[in-house]
């Protein structure tokens, strides 16, 4: 593969409420030209050169939590507030800017659920920054990124749940932790403590952009309703991937919110 390929970036977002949620408490960020709320379920997609340096998220507001909207929304602007000190983070600062972001971040929330009325809340993150055709994963939380590259299809991320954790300290197989009523039980995510001088992040290895490549930043609301192998069969053939996950998502059942955003690597 030639390093220098020139590279488009495909970018498509949806969210929806789901069948049964009476809020959507999700949200995403596309770099900056748009944010989901509480109150809209939109679709949005465009195309960037890889060369771009840009910023992508996807924040769930917490099981129907009262603050669990007010939760995704407040660390959804944030990353925007934060948005050109983490495009242009040195690689050696990348990692403490995004932690400078989920502290302040959670400071935010943690004060708003404080108040009377946000008596319960917080949210996950996950996002992606790129830059120089190379992709830079960060998250918190249960909400999941994902690779696709040829044949394979790898989940980046590693949930952070009780029965995760039971499967690390080898007391459940992946088998029994997707059923145990601990899958839903975080053990991180933004809004679940005071403010810290320093909350870490967890960060995934950075990953080399490649033509046909692709990634998928999503919600428990989607990857908790559609297989992996359907999810990849949907991103790779979809002329909306985004729209596509939603719809097979709402099919099976909709439980829960559902926010994919698919960002799909082209040679130019």
């Amino acid at each position: 593969m030639n390093d220098k390929i020139d590279l488009n970036v495909e970018v498509f977002g949806a969210s929806d409420i789901g069948n049964i949620r009476q809020e959507n408490q999700d949200n995403f960020y596309l770099d900056g030209r748009f944010m989901r709320t509480k109150d809209r379920d939109d679709a949005y997609s465009f195309v960037e050169s890889a060369k771009t340096p840009q910023l992508y998220g996807v924040f769930d507001g917490l099981g129907g939590e009262i603050g669990g909207a007010i939760s995704s929304e407040i660390a959804c602007k944030t990353l925007n507030e934060f948005r050109e000190k983490i495009l242009n983070s040195t690689t050696e600062d990348l990692y403490d800017t995004f932690c400078a972001y989920a502290t302040l971040a959670n400071d935010r929330i943690c004060k708003e659920l404080n108040s009377t009325y946000y008596s319960k809340g917080g949210t996950t993150f996950v996002s992606v920054l790129i830059r120089d055709q190379k992709i830079y994963p960060f998250y918190l939380g249960d909400s999941r990124i994902y690779l696709g590259y040829e044949d394979s299809m790898y989940q980046l991320t590693e949930d952070h749940t009780v029965a995760m954790e039971r499967v690390k300290n080898g007391e459940k197989t992946i088998e029994e932790a997707e059923k145990s009523p601990e899958h839903h039980m975080l053990t991180h995510f933004l809004g679940d403590n005071p403010i810290t001088d320093y909350e870490q992040v967890a960060a995934c290895p950075t990953v080399k952009a490649l033509d046909r490549m692709w990634v998928l930043l999503c919600s428990d609301g989607l990857h908790d309703m559609v297989p992996p192998a359907v999810i990849k069969m949907l991103i790779e053939t979809s002329e909306d991937p985004a729209k596509a996950l939603v719809q097979e998502a709402l099919k099976n059942g909709g439980f829960d919110n559902v926010t994919p955003v698919v960002l799909r690597f082209t040679k130019l």
